[in-house]
């Protein structure tokens, strides 16, 4: 089994800790691998033999679980004398499941969860996990994980790093494609059926929605416009252009439930100079490329946008707060901070035009403070210029591991 070292490395010093490890995410992008990696690691320890109980909610196996009541008696039927571990894949279909983890975590149970939803631990059942869970959230593959993915699955990619690039910017990054042997129409159909269950399963049902075309259309919006400024006033008023009436307060909503299945996910912007977030000023990013393409297919003209997103992406991988910056009239992508540190990053295509690096360099050097500014683009070379760093993005990426 692949050892995704980024997130093993997350995991370690809460093994056999009070908490509960929860791995958030969109689904299929590795939760139940990671799950699989510690139990490989936890069955090592002759302390573990037979203590181990595994719970996987998205198979057949398991319909008697429908409360936390009947979690908790399961585990103590597996485990009858004393504390054991508990690998619990897609808690959230579990009602009260937050109860039995809490439950097991003062019995001493070590507790190892996956979830496909954003607000699966803001409810009030999540107060009985207060102070005693940790969040993990998971994506897909980096792009040097995925180059390590389709070595070890022998997929087909074309040679050279910028042409595996461009391969990894149109797929994605769901580490399950790699079992399939590379042929585009059988790769669209895996990634159609991913969407259709973000889509059809996580948000439609979950959230009980009638008009499921006016989902499809908001989410669609969105899609073609990544990397833009959108609100629900501008996605309202272009359906109402199509003939598509909705309301402002029920396009905010399926954004919302949208993000819940982390199907996209939000970033607001910042003012630089005013120090505060601006409200009703956000982008939108999909959470996991793939997605797009299963859905509008690979079009040049969206390259710009997409390139903003694998780096909207790794930098969240990277564990950077992100925001999209404003000075002035100038925007730069990426404002982040980390640990105290702040570094600021604009994204780019080609620097090829004069105008493009008064652009991206500007508005950088807008910006009077000694933190780190780095331009990143499809350019191998490109000028330093105020000792502002020029990266080739595929490099940028390698170098986060």
């Amino acid at each position: 089994m692949i050892q995704r070292a980024h997130y093993l490395s997350q995991i370690e010093p809460f093994v056999g800790k009070p908490l509960a490890k929860m791995f958030i995410g969109l689904r299929r992008v590795g939760k139940s691998g990671l799950l699989s990696l510690m139990r490989e690691r936890l069955e090592a320890r002759p302390e573990l033999a037979g203590r181990i109980v595994d719970v996987d909610m998205e198979s057949l196996d398991f319909p008697f679980l429908d409360s936390d009541r009947a979690l908790v008696q399961h585990c103590r039927k597996q485990v009858t004398d004393g504390a054991g571990v508990l690998l619990l894949d897609e808690a959230q279909e579990i009602p009260g499941w937050q109860k039995a983890v809490a439950a097991l975590l003062k019995k001493g149970w070590d507790v190892y969860a996956t979830g496909s939803n954003a607000h699966m631990l803001s409810s009030d059942l999540a107060t009985h996990l207060a102070g005693r869970h940790i969040e993990i959230p998971v994506q897909g593959l980096s792009f040097s994980e995925y180059l390590e993915f389709a070595k070890v699955f022998g997929t087909a990619l074309p040679d050279g790093i910028e042409e595996r690039f461009w391969h990894y910017l149109r797929w994605g990054s769901f580490p399950g494609i790699h079992q399939i042997a590379f042929s585009e129409q059988p790769w669209r159909q895996y990634l159609d059926a991913i969407q259709n269950t973000v889509v059809l399963r996580d948000v439609v049902a979950r959230f009980q929605i009638r008009n499921v075309r006016l989902l499809e259309d908001v989410y669609t919006f969105l899609l073609d416009n990544i990397g833009q400024f959108s609100t629900a006033k501008s996605i309202a008023d272009f359906l109402k252009s199509q003939r598509s009436t909705a309301s402002q307060e029920t396009v905010q909503d399926y954004i919302r439930d949208l993000e819940s299945a982390f199907a996209l996910q939000r970033v607001q912007r910042y003012d630089l100079r005013g120090r505060r977030v601006l409200e009703r000023s956000e982008k939108y990013f999909v959470g996991d490329l793939g997605l797009r393409t299963a859905r509008r297919g690979f079009q040049t003209s969206a390259i710009s946008g997409m390139l903003e997103n694998v780096v909207f992406l790794e930098l969240r991988r990277r564990g950077h707060v992100v925001h999209v910056g404003k000075i002035g009239e100038r925007e730069i992508d990426f404002v982040t901070e980390k640990q105290g540190e702040i570094a600021y990053y604009q994204v780019a295509y080609r620097l090829d035009e004069p105008s493009t690096l008064e652009r991206e360099y500007g508005a950088l050097e807008a910006v009077r403070d000694n933190y780190p500014k780095t331009v990143l683009s499809m350019d191998r070379l490109s000028p330093r210029r105020g000792g502002i760093q020029h990266v080739w993005l595929p490099e940028w990426l390698l170098a986060g591991g």
